[in-house]
Order: C-alpha cells, then structure tokens, then sequence
C-alpha cells in the first residue's frame, strides 16, 4: 500500500481582496511559527519599536477540523510512543495484524491528535 499526502492548495478568503493566503497545517509547529512570522514582519517593518513593546498574543479565529497530516506526525508519534510506519494502513480501514491490534494503533493516534478530521 502506498500513501501520501500534498497540500491542497486551499487559500484564507479575507473581507479585503487584495490580502489573500495560502493555509497552513495548524498540526505543525514549525508551519506555523512560519505562517505567523510571514504574517507579522510586515507589520513589524512598519511599526518599528511600538510593536515589539505591544504585540503580545494572536488570535486564529478559524480553527477547523480540516487538518488531517503533517510532515513531521510520524516523528513525533515515535518519539511520544512508538514507530507508527507498519500501522499506517489501519488509517485507511485496513485491519493490521488484528482487528485489536488495528484498533490500539487508532487509539493512539486520536489521543497524539484529537483535532484530527477521522
């Protein structure tokens, strides 16, 4: 069985036209501290010292259950419990081992991500 993931290339609608941007995984980290930090320079930029002094918090209005994969989750899912590469085929409804076996792996998972679209 072969699986993947890609981006689907699905852009934030704003009230203004002109300020449109790509989505981001909200699973990963690193994804978006990028996405806030591409967000915010420009405002930095031209606010200067005033910002740093009185930005403290974000909000993301919008979280929804669409996030389903990032590229780091099976790292991290070994390094919190175990390799989860020889269950990956239980997330497509195939049963692995044993239908407990599947169903332990699914647990898991779930409780590394409760946000996930299942």
């Amino acid at each position: 069985m072969r699986m993947g993931y890609s981006l689907t290339g699905a852009k934030n609608r704003r009230r203004c036209p002109r300020v449109l941007v790509m989505k981001w995984t909200k699973l990963s980290r690193k994804h978006t501290e990028s996405y806030l930090a591409g967000y915010t320079e420009p405002l930095a930029q031209a606010l200067g010292p005033p910002m740093a002094r009185s930005l403290r918090y974000v909000l993301l209005d919008s979280w929804k259950r669409h996030a389903d994969w990032t590229d780091e989750m099976l790292s991290e899912f070994a390094r919190a419990r175990y390799d989860p590469t020889p269950y990956l085929p239980a997330l497509a409804g195939r049963v692995v081992t044993s239908a407990e076996v599947s169903d332990r792996f699914l647990w898991d998972f779930v409780a590394q991500w409760p946000h996930v679209r299942r």
